[in-house]
């Protein structure tokens, strides 16, 4: 293949300009994983059913077209095939696969951009290998950062690994530790129960060090945010905080007992006020009916957002005030109860000012985390704001 594009080589990632992303070379076969650029996002498509190979071509082809995007903009794909392939299968699958990534322009001489995974589901299998999901890079400002893993892309000599050791959490890691190579920089291992019993996440602890003092010049680390609080013999070298950089207590109490400063906060306003008279009801359901003359106000916030179906009757504060939610919360918006007519546009607090995510947590049955990683925070429907 020939070179096609411009690229530039950036903290061992390659820039893929024509694209908008940045690949780990690999192999011939695909890259590592792919990263987007400044200024774009990386969209993701699941057919319905699994496509042939030139049915799903065709099929990609066409929706990054539709898109408004080149066909250089094709980062990564998701394969599905009856069954592993032999060698020679594989070699002939990748020779006939890499020729319509060089007629897209994306072959970089022998180096491929596009990341791939490849499974073969034990049921219903297609009947050859098949599109089950593609990437590609849409333009975007203001975008979080997006990447793209290759399922078994080998990672190069070059690049910094830190090894997981699966010491009792039973999800993630390595069930042994094996002599590390010499691009692994760090050791880790995830506790399971640090903020619900410390006994156990103490023997974790202990597995983890017994495992790794052989290679106590590798940076080590196992604590989480419960116990980089709590356990003093878990912070080894370095500790992974998660919930508590927001400030919200892995424990699901009072963040001031730990000294944690409470960062995120979650805005509305009302959009709708009208009053509703006795008899009167607002919301799916009919679950709120008024006893009495009541002001109701709709917060154009609902589950798609966040704002969970088990999170009514938790207060948010309406110009500073506590107001109760009511009714059955909605895809797109909550109604509460207010005191007296209050005017269109007045703000809402649903976290922050003081209104603790964990007591939402409290309402919802569930942990503050929980709620935290549900707030949707895409464009078209809310905005970012970042304070120092």
């Amino acid at each position: 293949m020939n070179k096609t594009t411009q690229s530039s080589k950036e903290g061992g990632a390659v820039e893929f300009a024509a694209g908008g992303f940045r690949y780990i070379p690999a192999v011939f076969q695909y890259s590592a994983g792919v990263t987007a650029s400044a200024g774009f996002r990386i969209r993701r498509v699941r057919f319905q059913t699994p496509l042939p190979i030139p049915a799903g071509f065709a099929a990609v082809a066409g929706i990054i077209q539709a898109a408004g995007r080149p066909l250089t903009a094709f980062c990564a794909c998701e394969l599905r095939s009856p069954a592993p392939f032999s060698d020679d299968g594989f070699r002939k699958f990748n020779q006939s696969y890499v020729v319509t990534l060089g007629d897209w322009g994306i072959m970089e001489n022998d180096r491929n951009p596009v990341a791939r995974s490849n499974v073969c589901p034990e049921i219903d299998p297609p009947p050859g290998p098949s599109f089950h999901a593609f990437c590609f890079t849409v333009e975007s400002s203001d975008a979080a950062p997006s990447f793209v893993i290759s399922g078994s892309g080998e990672t190069p000599e070059d690049v910094p690994v830190h090894l997981k050791l699966d010491t009792g959490m039973g999800r993630w890691g390595l069930a042994e530790l094996p002599q590390p190579p010499a691009n692994v920089v760090g050791l880790m291992s995830h506790l399971g129960t640090a903020d619900t019993d410390e006994a156990f996440a103490r023997q974790q602890i202990e597995r983890f060090r017994e495992a790794t003092e052989p290679y106590s010049h590798l940076t080590r680390h196992i604590a989480n945010s419960a116990a980089a609080l709590r356990l003093s013999e878990a912070r080894f070298d370095a500790a992974r905080c998660g919930i508590a950089l927001y400030g919200i207590s892995p424990f699901n109490t009072d963040p001031a007992e730990y000294d944690l400063r409470p960062a995120l906060s979650w805005r509305s306003r009302l959009a709708r006020v009208f009053l509703l008279q006795p008899g009167e009801s607002t919301g799916y359901g009919r679950r709120f009916v008024a006893e009495q003359p009541t002001w109701i106000g709709v917060v154009p916030v609902g589950y798609a957002d966040g704002f969970r179906r088990d999170m009514t009757g938790t207060e948010v504060l309406v110009d500073g005030e506590p107001h109760r939610a009511v009714g059955t919360v909605s895809m797109d918006a909550v109604a509460v109860e207010l005191g007296r007519e209050l005017p269109v546009g007045t703000p809402v607090t649903i976290v922050g000012d003081g209104l603790l995510i964990e007591r939402h947590a409290e309402v919802a049955g569930t942990i503050g985390y929980e709620i935290a990683c549900g707030i949707n925070s895409n464009p078209t429907r809310a905005r970012r704001v970042v304070s120092t």
